[in-house]
């Protein structure tokens, strides 16, 4: 198999978190700020959203704090995990999973969201990453001590 240069794996895996974390941030802003939660509240309600406003601050939130997360390569695996639960009840909730894989209703933005952070998830954050720095210095204070 094919191995890349561990430095332009490192560039490449800081490349797709921060491609990732803005469209996530993006995202989270449009319903925590852009459009606001009482409109975001109101438009998951009409899908069928259970609890529609703590739905929608959960998912503003975790689409804002994963994408920021993201960006910094930190708590990556958390991250991950809380954006694939958003995800999964977005393609759910908003039909994206029924409607096909392109449109209005198709679920590719959500499928390339979910296989990205299930991706960083598997191989990590990549040095150029506070995750990185963080287990750096850990692994130090273990050996010093």
């Amino acid at each position: 198999m094919l191995q890349l240069p561990p430095t332009l794996r490192d560039l490449l895996t800081l490349a797709a978190r921060l491609l990732l974390g803005v469209v996530l941030l993006a995202h989270g802003y449009q319903k925590l700020v852009g459009q606001g939660l009482g409109a975001t509240s109101a438009g998951f309600a009409r899908l069928g959203v259970p609890l529609p406003g703590l739905s929608a601050a959960f998912a503003g939130c975790v689409e804002s704090g994963g994408g920021l997360l993201l960006v910094l390569g930190l708590l990556t695996p958390v991250a991950a995990a809380l954006v694939t639960v958003v995800m999964l009840g977005a393609g759910w909730f908003a039909g994206h999973w029924f409607g096909g894989v392109t449109g209005d209703d198709g679920w590719e933005l959500v499928g390339v969201i979910i296989a990205g952070v299930l991706l960083l998830a598997a191989s990590g954050p990549g040095r150029f990453s506070l995750d990185h720095v963080l287990a750096q210095r850990e692994e130090r204070e273990t050996v010093g001590a």
